[in-house]
């Protein structure tokens, strides 16, 4: 019983807006109930994968993402499980591996029946690369990771020229080094592409204009191309590639965009649909963005605009800007030097009741300012606050300004870079404010004491160590 409504909840939870009274209510339940019942679920898995730690299991409509270390799969107890019912419920994995290692799992019965295969941030190489071209399970993937393996362009050909990757709908080549002849290879394969990610891959402009051929744009829902030397003409032929009209999610970080880069984004045919749009360095400024604005934000969820000028003529644009108030729910404004003039404005900016999400840098921030833009009567319906890169000048006080924030409606707060102290962990457990609080994320830069760990453990539904 308790398993059926574990599965209820995470398919629940896979169908509902991301935030919301209803959303953090299941995630609770789901919480308690894998604390309660996790261990026995996993079963005979328990001692290959673990519970906690480093090898917690992740979950997603109810099945199970593993991450584990590649000796743990030639061992023979655990290949004798392949055919067992609690493999079955693992859908993806995510393995630390060599190419010498992958090479002896190419066969394995624990990879035939996986739908997706996390191999990111593993020195795989050319080699592991047209290893994988041979293997027999790539045929079942719909979803590979293959960011940041140090493939080369001979790898990556191989791969892509692959008729077994053929039902793949999530590719991800992030940081590997892509040639033109490689993107023609992507584009000219039999892909139904759902969610591609080409992330520093040394896109060219005669690569962006490949993509816009390619047949798959169609059932492209999410791209990412960060990073990318494509002049204006390239970017305009993309962004109007008929086939490039169900988009919702967008990433161009690091994208020399232009006048004209802007011109050609307002006027493409899937702006109108956008759920999330990735601006971050990109050198924004006020004219681009209310241009912007007033045409793609019908939809807009989220918007990043990190590392950009953030100054007050680009708030007054985004405070003016059509359709934004309501609909933006997530804002992510780090890297910012923001002045105090600056903090000031965007504090009264009415978008802000809308937001659900909000992530800034404290940094090059005063105390005076994080403490203005927090204590914001606009921020009364924030439910998740994101801090990055903490000054070791503000830890000790930043517990206190976020539970004399009057942030009553968050329940999800991320503290990344730069730790917490314990006279932090004990203001955050001991606030009136923050009693809706729930889920806390905490950087192990600065180590806590045993108590204050255990403070927190004890206060929270759920604890997590960055």
């Amino acid at each position: 019983l308790s398993c059926t409504r574990f599965l209820r909840q995470e398919t629940e939870l896979a169908s509902i807006p991301a935030f919301g009274v209803e959303y953090w209510k299941l995630r609770i339940q789901r919480h308690a109930l894998w604390r309660k019942n996790g261990h026995e679920w996993l079963g005979p898995l328990t001692p290959f994968i673990g519970e906690s730690g480093p090898y917690k299991p992740a979950t997603t409509r109810g099945l199970l993402a593993l991450t584990t270390h590649s000796s743990f799969l030639e061992h023979s107890k655990l290949i004798a499980l392949a055919e067992c019912e609690a493999w079955a419920w693992v859908e993806e994995l995510r393995i630390g591996i060599s190419p010498r290692a992958l090479s002896r799992l190419l066969d394995s019965p624990l990879l035939s029946r996986l739908a997706s295969l996390n191999l990111s941030r593993r020195a795989l190489g050319t080699e592991g690369a047209e290893q994988l071209t041979q293997s027999t399970f790539l045929s079942n993937l719909s979803r590979l990771n293959l960011f940041g393996c140090g493939i080369a362009p001979s790898g990556l050909d191989a791969l892509l020229s692959s008729e077994k990757i053929s039902r793949l709908q999530s590719l991800n080549l992030a940081s590997n080094t892509l040639t033109d002849d490689g993107v023609r290879s992507l584009c000219e394969s039999r892909l139904q592409l759902r969610d591609l990610n080409l992330d520093w891959t040394s896109l060219t402009s005669e690569s962006w204009r490949l993509l816009s051929r390619a047949p798959w744009l169609s059932s492209l829902e999410s791209l990412s191309l960060a990073s990318s030397t494509a002049d204006s003409s390239s970017q305009a032929e993309l962004f109007h590639s008929p086939n490039l009209s169900d988009l919702k999610h967008l990433r161009l970080s690091q994208c020399a965009l232009g006048r004209e880069g802007i011109r050609a984004l307002t006027g493409a045919a899937f702006v109108n649909s956008l759920k999330s749009l990735d601006l971050s360095f990109t050198g924004m400024n006020a004219g681009s963005l209310w241009r912007l604005a007033s045409v793609c934000w019908n939809r807009l969820n989220h918007l990043d605009l990190s590392h950009n000028e953030l100054n007050r003529p680009l708030i007054d644009a985004l405070d003016d800007a059509p359709n934004l108030t309501g609909q933006l729910t997530a804002l992510t404004l780090t890297g910012h030097q923001l002045s105090s003039e600056a903090v000031a404005r965007l504090s009264h900016c009415s978008f802000l009741s809308g937001i659900r999400s909000l992530r800034f840098s404290t940094t090059h921030l005063r105390l005076g300012s994080i403490t203005q833009l927090l204590q914001s009567p606009q921020l009364q319906n924030l439910e998740e606050l994101i801090l990055d890169n903490l000054d070791y000048r503000h830890r000790e006080r930043i517990g206190g300004m976020i539970s004399g924030s009057g942030l009553q409606s968050l329940r999800r707060l991320k503290i990344m870079e730069g730790g917490i102290s314990d006279t932090t962990a004990s203001q955050l457990v001991r606030s009136k404010t923050l009693e809706n609080l729930q889920e806390l994320w905490v950087s192990d830069y600065w180590p806590l004491s045993q108590k204050a760990q255990e403070m927190l453990l004890e206060r929270f539904v759920d604890v997590h160590w960055l």
